[in-house]
């Protein structure tokens, strides 16, 4: 924004107003405003995030797969009839021969410590999942935070250029209505009172979108007067260190366990795999039962 040295001076003068102006004055109240923290806000979204329960949900279903994969296959009895409604001697049930079985299918090739291995480390990988989201959740809602309180800040220095701008522009036209400034001045002045309101404009732009955005992961509108600017503040009383980032990539980070856990689960299907090659073996034993003769006899059978 071009202003001339005069309004410049007097902008400089008149920012701390303009600022002071944009807060609430609290003078005289009793009790301090009181303000949102970031980890509020952080409680809150764990609370409510959709995303943070259906991650939980994953990892409770993966647990079931661990139970399911460690059972034995279920028993089959079945109920055979023979002889049946056919002609001559074997017309009606008079010659109908019924047997009753119970047949077990026995899994070779080691099928359920390899299925159940799979499982185990699909439910890790569930779990580490439902941790990665969680952290997720946490440094969404913090960048976001703090991205409102940015676009909060930022739409009050528009704000306060937009009003040193019309100030300027204001004294530019009673200097050229004076003659002491030629119209060229004046439109340049008006010039820039319109970049500043288009400037206004989308700051205003922003910091709605940065409000929905929190709003999204708390589950509930934040009003941006409600966050403490004080923590922007705290945040430069450091030299500008960057503490927060957390050590280097290493194997106790989730984003690389559950990646390694993925790997021992692929690994695991590869086992499970190789077993399906073995055939599985049926026993089954029953009885049965001749009408004509009123006689009963057991069934054995094997098959592969």
């Amino acid at each position: 924004m071009r202003i001339p040295a005069l309004g410049l001076v007097a902008a400089l003068a008149l920012a701390p107003a303009c600022h002071a102006a944009a807060e609430p004055s609290v003078a005289g109240t009793a009790t301090p405003p009181t303000f949102l923290s970031v980890d509020a806000l952080v409680d809150r979204a764990l609370v409510t995030s959709p995303r943070l329960k259906a991650a939980a949900a994953r990892a409770d279903a993966a647990q079931g797969d661990v139970m399911q994969a460690d059972v034995l296959p279920n028993p089959e009895f079945s109920i055979q009839g023979e002889n049946l409604a056919g002609s001559g001697p074997y017309r009606g049930t008079r010659a109908l021969e019924t047997t009753y079985g119970l047949n077990q299918l026995v899994e070779l090739g080691g099928k359920r410590d390899a299925r159940t291995a799979v499982a185990r480390a699909a439910a890790v990988r569930s779990q580490l999942d439902a941790d990665v989201v969680r952290l997720d959740l946490v440094r969404d809602v913090r960048v976001a935070y703090f991205d409102l309180l940015a676009a909060r800040e930022r739409r009050r220095i528009v704000e306060a250029q937009r009003s040193l701008a019309q100030e300027t522009a204001r004294a530019v036209s009673a200097r050229v209505q004076s003659g002491h400034d030629s119209a060229i001045q004046e439109d340049r002045a008006n010039t820039d009172v319109r970049q500043a309101e288009i400037d206004v404009a989308r700051a205003k732009r922003e910091e709605d979108a940065a409000a929905r955005t929190l709003a999204y992961l708390v589950g509930e509108p934040v009003q941006p007067a409600a966050l403490d600017v004080a923590v922007l503040k705290a945040l430069g009383e450091d030299g500008g260190r960057v503490e927060a980032a957390g050590p280097m990539p290493g194997p106790g980070l989730p984003d690389v366990a559950r990646w390694q856990a993925e790997l021992k689960r692929s690994r695991a299907a590869i086992d499970m795999e190789r077993a399906r090659a073995v055939p599985d073996l049926k026993v089954g034993a029953g009885i049965s039962r001749f009408n004509e003769g009123r006689e009963t006899a057991l069934v054995v059978g094997v098959s592969i």
